[in-house]
C-alpha cells in the first residue's frame, strides 16, 4: 500500500544509482540526500518518494529516512544543528 505517499515507482534494477541527489539547503549548510535518504520500499517492487508536504501549523520535519547516514549534531548554547555524512554502519 502506498500510504499517503503520493508519488511512486514501479521498483526496478539498479533505480537507486538513477535517481538524482535531492539537496536541501538551510541557514549555513546544504544537505545531500541519495536514494536510500529519499526512496522508500512500501510494498513489494514498489517505491516511493518519503516526502510529504508540511502542513503550516506543524512546519517541516526532516524525518529519520532523511537522516539515514548523517551523524546529526544539536548545539543548544549557540540553538544551531549540524549534518556530518557518515557510514553508520561502521560506528
Amino acid at each position: 500500500t502506498q500510504g499517503y505517499f503520493s508519488l511512486c515507482y514501479k521498483k526496478e534494477e539498479g533505480i537507486e544509482e538513477k535517481v538524482p541527489t535531492v539537496t536541501f539547503h538551510f541557514s549555513g549548510a546544504d544537505v545531500e540526500l541519495s536514494a536510500l535518504n529519499t526512496l522508500l520500499e512500501v510494498e513489494e517492487g514498489v517505491i516511493c518518494l518519503s516526502m510529504v508536504p508540511a502542513s503550516d501549523e506543524l512546519g517541516a520535519i526532516f524525518g529519520n529516512l532523511q537522516q539515514i547516514n548523517y551523524l546529526v549534531g544539536y548545539d543548544l548554547v549557540s540553538n544551531t544543528v549540524s549534518f556530518k555524512k557518515s557510514d553508520c554502519t561502521q560506528l
